[in-house]
């Protein structure tokens, strides 16, 4: 039989943690789900510990494959997926028994292609998956220009692949990036493009374990540049896609390059070659046809009118990225001088211009 959902779930090193995000899959109130674990080389007991789950489960399919990274693990997953929709579970995260019954529904009900949940970020010893799910909460619908733009500036429609259930086929021709940081900034709009609507419930139906020892919580490397490499793609794509949205994109574009470059000169003389690595960012961040974007009448215009109020968030963010620019011109010192003069407003900043 055709499964209804296939959830793939990209597994390494993570044996202390599988099994509750497996559990928390089996434990949902959708049947015909087909869990795929995509074991990417683990070197410790995540393996052994994905072929016990299916030997328990008819449900669990694995895949023993050399390490190639959450990428290729993802795509992987998606070769085999045989469902008519795909979702995707961190192995370190776990959901809310209601998730995918839940997102399913409203797919169906709203007549959409993708269906996003809100999320949680929790620790050790939170017991969230045993929250009772309140159906009053709100759904918004989005259609495609509307769902791509805020997908692109990550506002209410996130960059996250994970809490999302998709119809299948959006993925037919779509595989990450094998190899790259922020695999999810340089597909997820992508996917939204080929939907006809997106609809967003407000309910935090995934659960995202913070670990200290996580890509977004470790040591900033050279190898987190890959963020900026997909903004630019990203950029790239609304320029030949929505023109009109580009001053729009511009702005969460500069304000995370900008942020990528502080973190280079505050970690300068821990990262190999990171005099090449500033001067080249820099010279993107600093590109003429970029810095125009910033420069058009049409960002507030598009912004209220896409957005509405919550344009604001946007409009803010641009006045401080303009000051950093303002800086950057100048000399790369001088934007390194005045981000160390911010640091001790950075909490009052944040509440006057929302920095995601």
């Amino acid at each position: 039989m055709v499964p209804e959902v296939s959830i793939i779930v990209p597994v390494y090193n993570v044996e202390n943690l599988l099994v509750k995000c497996v559990e928390s899959i089996l434990h949902q109130t959708l049947k015909g789900i087909e869990i795929i674990l995509v074991d990417d080389g683990s070197t410790d007991n995540s393996g052994k510990i994905c072929d016990e789950l299916a030997k328990r489960d008819e449900t669990i399919h694995v895949i023993h494959k050399e390490n190639g990274g959450l990428s290729d693990a993802r795509n992987a997953g998606i070769d085999i997926a045989k469902g008519k929709y795909i979702g995707f579970v961190d192995s370190d995260d776990y959901i809310h028994q209601e998730m995918y019954s839940t997102l399913l529904s409203i797919m169906k009900e709203k007549e959409c292609d993708i269906v996003e949940s809100g999320y949680k970020e929790v620790y050790d010893g939170d017991q969230s998956c045993y929250d009772t799910y309140n159906s009053s909460h709100s759904i918004r619908i989005y259609e495609k220009q509307a769902a791509v733009l805020s997908t692109a500036i990550d506002h209410d429609c996130r960059n996250y692949v994970w809490n999302k259930l998709y119809k299948a086929e959006l993925w037919s021709n779509i595989r990450f990036p094998k190899g790259k940081l922020f695999e999810d900034v340089f597909v997820t709009h992508k996917v939204v493009n080929l939907a006809n609507k997106v609809a967003k419930v407000d309910y935090p139906f995934y659960y995202y374990y913070q670990r200290p020892n996580s890509i977004v919580n470790s040591k900033f490397t050279a190898n987190k540049l890959d963020h900026c490499e997909a903004l630019e793609q990203l950029m790239k794509f609304i320029e030949v896609e929505y023109p009109a949205f580009s001053p729009v994109v511009a702005i969460p574009y500069f304000n995370q390059c900008l942020q990528h470059l502080d973190k280079l000169t505050v970690y300068k003389k821990d990262i190999e070659n990171s005099q090449v690595f500033i001067e080249d960012l820099t010279k993107k961040i600093l590109d003429k046809k970029y810095l125009a974007y910033l420069k058009s009448k049409e960002v507030e215009k598009v912004c209220n009118e896409i957005l509405g109020s919550n344009a604001r968030f946007l409009l803010k963010q641009k006045q401080l990225i303009i000051l950093r620019l303002f800086c950057l011109k100048k000399s790369v010192n001088m934007f390194y001088a005045f981000n160390q003069l911010l640091g001790p407003f950075k909490e009052i900043i944040k509440k006057l211009v929302p920095i995601k």
